[in-house]
């Protein structure tokens, strides 16, 4: 029988790996195999981080993007200072 896991459910299934649950024990208990928990994990187990919030990771790219016009700032005005 096939069970279909949404995915709040199988992050909490992560959390409780984390929290330090067996994953033989998780199998079993609800159902599906490692294989599938490591699936899981490669998916899903980023948002487990406190870091993958998604404000967080807007503040990173906005600073990535500001290093960049900062820099390109930089070489249009050494462009600028050549030719005069």
């Amino acid at each position: 029988m096939r069970r279909r896991f949404s995915a709040q459910q199988r992050l909490a299934i992560l959390e409780m790996r984390r929290d330090g649950a067996k994953i033989s024990d998780l199998c079993l208990q609800y159902g599906f195999s490692k294989q599938t928990y490591y699936r899981w994990r490669s998916r899903y187990g980023w948002m487990l981080e406190p870091y993958a919030t998604t404000e967080n990771i807007l503040e990173d790219e906005k600073r990535s993007l500001q290093k960049f016009i900062d820099i390109q700032g930089v070489d249009t005005k050494a462009l600028m200072a050549t030719l005069r």
